[in-house]
């Protein structure tokens, strides 16, 4: 068995490279692979007991609040022992809350309690059921799976969304599981056949990705898969990028990278009907062919280009993404490509990342804001600008005031029906910059977030008026 599989282990290796190594690499080698947001800040047993113990916490949920109470409250207890209490920035991704919830309707928290103890017990109990000729297969594949998830563990933050992330493990689990059922015999085979059948029954209708229902995988057009998001903060910049794509229909995209995170969900975008991949280069070329270049900044402003794309149109597609297509092109890109919502140019403090779009609910892409207050730090400005602003209440109607320096500038009142409120302002020429403060009369707890949350906002632009 071991020679069979280690013979298939190097099959399927060759036969995934061509398709991952040429395009993958570099791109985790530029990007992704520098990123410390994933990784844990500290790469030690300890921090990996912590996740790991959190992690198998999250699959543990049952619909019963006092038993995911207990169960966090242990695996809490053990990671303080371990000196790595959960939400603890090092080990924690985004900040993000430990909890153990049951929301089997949801994607990234569908829990599978059942699949991970088959897969625990598959390594001791599959050893007694097995006959001696299966025994080590089953075991092997077992504490291959197990290995999968202390390695995780190790090197990734926990994030609530552990539970699709280690299917992998669950892959490599279910051969242990298969060789243990098919020695339990046909009663056994036919129970466990059936707890995971009710087991998967309520996320078959889960909110993203149902497998039956109006919004099922199997009925999804290629136009919405194309609109999934996989990193919050990129989702407005995607949207943008979309329709200069779609103008433009590149061969060769330059990728003009500057900060951390990750890029594929706006490389997914450059996938047009009918047409190959675009070659996408990490340096100028030497002929300088190239379509459209493809900048992110690390937060800050955007990094400046080479010489030869100095008269190109610069198209801002989010926060964090800029476009620079050639001026042939520039007319028909400026008429297509939408203003990005979250086109403020500074340091925003009470705002939570990017989140949807989620079109089963009609909410485009949003920023919560946490109450009390949100505060909004500006560069300075070359122009008269104008403010627009684009709320909706949370959980209920919300009243807001609004402080330019200090001097209040306005109020908002945020109604609880689903509208938007718009609120628009006039800012003067600053040398220095400013600081606008949006103070929130109420705040609402979610389960989601880590402080009351006070209103979410759709749209917030720094809009040069023109002299």
């Amino acid at each position: 068995p071991l020679v069979s599989m280690s013979v298939g282990a190097v099959l399927v290796a060759v036969l995934a490279a061509p398709h991952y190594l040429p395009q993958m690499t570099q791109i985790a080698a530029a990007e992704s692979g520098e990123s410390s947001s994933h990784a844990n800040a500290t790469i030690h047993p300890a921090a990996g007991g912590a996740v790991l113990v959190q992690n198998l916490a999250l699959q543990l949920a049952l619909p019963d609040s006092q038993w995911n109470e207990r169960v966090a409250q242990v695996a809490t207890y053990v990671s303080q022992r371990l000196g790595y209490p959960p939400n603890d920035s090092r080990i924690t991704f985004m900040e993000t809350q430990f909890a153990v919830a049951w929301h089997p309707e949801h994607e990234d928290r569908a829990t599978a309690f059942l699949h991970w103890m088959l897969l625990l017990g598959s390594v001791t109990v599959g050893w007694v059921w097995c006959p001696p000729g299966r025994r080590r297969s089953a075991l092997l594949f077992g504490m291959t799976a197990l290995g999968m998830l202390v390695v995780f563990s190790l090197l990734f933050r926990w994030q609530p969304w552990h539970g699709r992330l280690l299917i992998p493990c669950l892959g490599f689990g279910a051969v242990s599981v298969g060789l243990m059922v098919a020695e339990a015999g046909r009663c056994v085979t036919v129970l466990l056949m059936t707890l995971c059948g009710a087991w998967l029954f309520p996320s078959m209708t889960n909110s993203h990705r149902p497998v039956v229902g109006p919004g099922s995988v199997f009925r999804t057009p290629d136009a919405d898969v194309l609109r999934t998001i996989d990193v919050p903060e990129d989702a407005e910049a995607v949207r943008a990028a979309r329709e200069v794509f779609r103008t433009i229909q590149p061969d060769r995209v330059l990728l003009w990278l500057t900060g951390d995170g990750i890029v594929h969900p706006m490389l997914r975008e450059l996938k047009q009907a009918g047409r190959p991949w675009p070659k996408l280069l990490l340096r100028p070329p030497e002929d300088g062919a190239v379509d459209v270049v493809l900048i992110k900044s690390d937060g800050g402003t955007l990094g400046a280009v080479g010489d030869e794309f100095s008269d190109w149109h610069r198209v801002q597609l989010g926060q964090r993404w800029e476009a620079l297509v050639p001026p042939k092109h520039a007319e028909a890109v400026a008429a297509t490509a939408p203003v990005p919502a979250f086109a403020w140019k500074g340091e925003t403090l009470g705002l939570g990342p990017g989140q949807g779009p989620y079109p089963d609910f009609g909410l485009p892409v949003f920023r919560n804001a946490y109450s009390p207050r949100m505060v909004l730090l500006s560069d300075r400005t070359e122009a008269r600008t104008r403010l627009v602003l684009q709320m909706a209440a949370f959980a209920g109607p919300n009243h807001a005031q609004v402080f330019l320096d200090g001097r209040l500038l306005g109020k908002i009142e945020i109604v609880g029906d689903g509208r938007m409120t718009e609120f628009v302002a006039e800012i003067s020429e600053s040398a220095a910059g400013f600081e606008l403060v949006v103070v929130f009369e109420t705040g609402y707890e979610s389960e989601f977030d880590p402080a009351p949350v006070a209103a979410r906002v759709f749209r917030m632009n720094l809009i040069p008026i023109a002299p």
